[in-house]
C-alpha cells in the first residue's frame, strides 16, 4: 500500500506500528503492528534495538584502507573500533622471541639477535625445530637424536677428506723428488676422469683443500683454511735392482719457508714392492694457506708406485 490516503482507519490500523505500552521513554519498548503482534525492533529515547538477524541484502562497498569496524560489546551494543592502533585480541601486535613485529609485519628474528648457546651448555632435552618432510608438518628434534643422526647417518658420516693419488709412475734418485698428482675427479675443470686413479674429495673438503703448482704440476696439496689436518702418506716404492736407502717425506713447502715435516727410510731395501706409512697432524693457523708435498728419494735408481696415496682429513679447528 503507497497511502494511507482515502482509507478508513478500521481497515488499515493492523498496517501501522506502534509501541507496545506507552510512548516512546527511556525505557526500551517492542515496536508493534496495529494488530499488538511484535516485531524484531525495540526503541526508546536513545536506544534501538534488534531481537532477530541484522541483514543487508545490497552490495557493500569494499575498501583496504578504512581501518574503523563495526564490534559488538560484552553487553550486546555495537563499538566502533580502530584496527590500526587496536588489532583483534589485543591492544598492540606483540611477538614473542624469535619472532619480531614491525609495524604489521611478523618475521623470524636474526640469530645473531638471539642468545648463544655454545656446545658446553647444550643438554641433551635441548629441542630444535625442524621440518618433517614426511607428514609436511613441523616437529622437534632433541639434542641427543640430532647427535645420533649426525653420527650415524650414512648421509652425514662422510668426514672431510681428500685422497690424493700419483699422476703417473715417477723415476725416483738420490735427488728429492716431489709426487706429481693426478687431476680431482668429477670436476668440471679437469674433465671425466676415473676415481679410482685420480684424487678425490668427500664431505665437502675442497672449500679446505686443493692441488697447487710449486716445483712441478700439482705437486702440493694446499691447506686453506684454519684448523687441524691429519696427514697420512702411503707410499708404494718399487726396488728392480740393488738394495737401497729410501725415504720418504711430508714436506711444508709454503712460500715463507720450507721445511720436512717428517719422514721415514727403509735401509737396504730389496728388489720388489715396499710400502712406507707417515702420519702427522699439522695445525694450520691464521697464516693460511700452506702447502704441503710428498717428496722421495733412494740412493739407487727406484720408482714410485700407482698404488701411492697421500690422505688429508680436515679434523676442525680448537675449541
Amino acid at each position: 500500500m503507497a497511502s494511507l490516503s482515502g482509507t478508513k482507519i478500521k481497515d488499515t490500523f493492523g498496517l501501522l506500528l506502534k509501541m507496545a505500552t506507552s510512548t516512546v521513554s527511556a525505557s526500551e519498548q517492542v515496536v508493534q503492528d496495529g494488530e499488538g503482534n511484535n516485531t524484531a525492533l525495540k526503541l526508546s529515547t536513545d536506544t534501538v534495538e534488534s531481537t532477530g538477524d541484522f541483514k543487508c541484502t545490497g552490495t557493500m562497498t569494499t575498501s583496504t584502507t578504512d581501518v574503523q569496524a563495526l564490534m559488538l560489546s560484552s553487553t550486546g551494543v555495537f563499538v566502533k573500533r580502530n584496527l590500526s592502533t587496536n588489532p583483534i585480541g589485543t591492544t598492540s601486535v606483540t611477538a614473542n622471541s624469535p619472532l619480531g613485529a614491525t609495524g604489521s609485519t611478523i618475521g623470524v628474528l636474526p640469530a645473531s639477535s638471539l642468545v648463544q648457546l655454545t656446545s658446553q651448555q647444550t643438554a641433551t632435552i635441548d629441542k630444535f625445530l625442524i621440518w618433517d618432510e614426511s607428514s609436511s608438518s613441523y616437529k622437534y628434534i632433541d639434542a641427543v637424536n640430532l647427535a645420533d643422526y649426525v653420527i650415524n647417518s650414512g648421509a652425514t658420516a662422510i668426514p672431510a677428506l681428500f685422497i690424493a693419488k700419483p699422476q703417473a709412475t715417477t723415476a725416483i734418485g738420490t735427488a728429492a723428488t716431489f709426487a706429481a698428482f693426478a687431476e680431482i675427479a668429477n670436476q668440471p675443470a679437469t674433465g671425466a676422469t676415473d676415481p679410482a686413479t685420480s684424487c678425490v674429495a668427500l664431505g665437502g673438503v675442497l672449500s679446505a683443500v686443493s692441488l697447487v703448482d710449486a716445483v712441478g704440476v700439482r705437486d702440493n696439496i694446499r691447506l686453506s683454511t684454519q684448523g687441524m689436518y691429519r696427514l697420512e702418506c702411503t707410499t708404494e716404492i718399487i726396488v728392480a735392482a740393488g738394495t737401497p736407502n729410501t725415504t720418504v717425506q711430508i714436506y711444508l713447502n709454503d712460500g715463507a719457508g720450507s721445511a720436512v715435516l717428517i719422514e721415514e727410510t727403509q735401509n737396504n731395501a730389496t728388489v720388489g714392492k715396499h710400502a712406507l706409512t707417515l702420519v702427522y697432524y699439522f695445525y694450520a693457523d691464521s697464516g693460511v694457506p700452506y702447502d704441503i708435498g710428498l717428496r722421495v728419494s733412494s740412493t739407487t735408481a727406484a720408482t714410485l708406485g700407482l698404488q701411492t696415496s697421500f690422505s688429508v682429513t680436515k679434523l676442525g679447528d680448537v675449541v
